[in-house]
């Protein structure tokens, strides 16, 4: 080899040497900026925590026992504590700072605003009333109801009041021509129609089918054919706390929101839940009541309508005249439903 050839193939050697082990370039200080926060993803924030309560074992609270069941709660970044509570220690419960959210009773809302208390109605998962009334074979059509014995849970519940307005729109007059017995809660009902205590008696219609497969009942009427427009399965919290914290509503109603499209949606889910919170065993009875809040009472928009409040208004009014003083701007917010409605996060669920 030339010298010149040993001489140029040392100077490309050099060269790729020099490459090999020259500093890289400094980094534009932009590139310095974003590095640390690309590296390595920040950790979430820390979900907030949220005590809610629901107040009975029906298939028309099951929204939140699905959206903790399902995760949705934490999907929408929420640590949620759910207790059941019964309906009107709910709401004081509410009022005193124990708890965030209730799913309880609006008529008892409205009755703790009334009096001064820190309670707002944000949504109302149910239009109507869902009772039924089942009857024993002796009666036919309302009016072989004459004379009977008709079951309710208490005096001043919405049982009671179911009762009185089916009554009157059959032209009978409640206590005169048709005594109203009060039986207690749902085991002592079924309890009092399968010995014959009561000939017929409002309820929900999981337990009105429970009764039919016990003693032979049918049905008389599903209470939602007469035309009632009422907020049931009301979503209440502080109102000083809608005001302060908007995001936490819109995040919790989310989550309610997906649960009631999911109820909707998938029956053999929902059914495995109400089970596992009823503790009931019997399908058939659990798929009748699914199929009856599926298609005829959960809301896809669970707006606290004011046309509902009029006739709670009136079932309240019984108990307290003064109830229909209250102004309904003063309990029901309808604001976080709507942002729900017009950005199309329902109607998506539903796709």
């Amino acid at each position: 080899m030339k010298r010149r050839d040993v001489l140029a193939l040392l100077a490309i050697g050099g060269l790729l040497l020099a490459c090999r082990s020259a500093p890289a370039p400094a980094a534009s200080p932009a590139r310095e900026q974003l590095e640390p926060a690309t590296a390595a993803s920040a950790p979430p924030p820390a979900a907030r925590a949220v005590r809610v309560a629901y107040v009975a074992l029906s298939p028309a609270q099951s929204p939140p026992w699905i959206a903790v069941e399902r995760g949705l709660f934490e999907k929408h970044g929420l640590a949620v504590e759910l207790t059941r509570v019964a309906g009107g220690e709910a709401i004081k419960a509410l009022v005193a700072g124990e708890l965030d959210f209730a799913f309880g009773p609006a008529g008892t809302a409205a009755l703790a605003r009334l009096q001064g208390g820190d309670v707002a109605v944000i949504g109302s998962m149910i239009h109507t009333l869902p009772y039924e009334v089942w009857v024993g074979p002796a009666v036919a059509q309302p009016a072989d109801l004459r004379g009977k014995r008709l079951g309710i849970n208490r005096l001043g519940t919405t049982t009671d009041f179911v009762a009185r307005f089916a009554l009157r729109r059959w032209g009978l007059e409640p206590d005169r021509d048709v005594p109203l017995i009060q039986v207690g809660e749902t085991g002592e009902m079924l309890a009092a129609m399968e010995r014959g205590a009561i000939d017929a008696a409002v309820m929900e219609s999981l337990y009105g089918y429970l009764a039919a497969k016990q003693g032979g009942l049918h049905r008389l009427v599903n209470v939602s054919d007469l035309g009632l427009v009422y907020l049931f399965g009301g979503i209440e919290t502080r109102r000083s706390l809608a005001d302060s914290e908007p995001d936490l509503m819109l995040r919790f109603l989310k989550a309610t929101v997906e649960a009631i499209a999911l109820f909707k949606q998938e029956r053999e889910f929902t059914l495995d839940i109400l089970a596992k919170y009823t503790r009931l065993d019997d399908r058939e009875a659990l798929a009748y009541s699914w199929e009856e809040h599926a298609t005829r009472y959960f809301q896809r928009l669970p707006y606290p309508t004011r046309e509902g409040y009029t006739l709670l208004v009136e079932e309240q009014a019984a108990v307290e005249p003064a109830i229909r003083q209250l102004d309904p701007a003063d309990l029901l917010l309808d604001r976080f439903v709507r942002e729900l409605d017009t950005s199309g996060f329902v109607d998506a669920l539903y796709r």
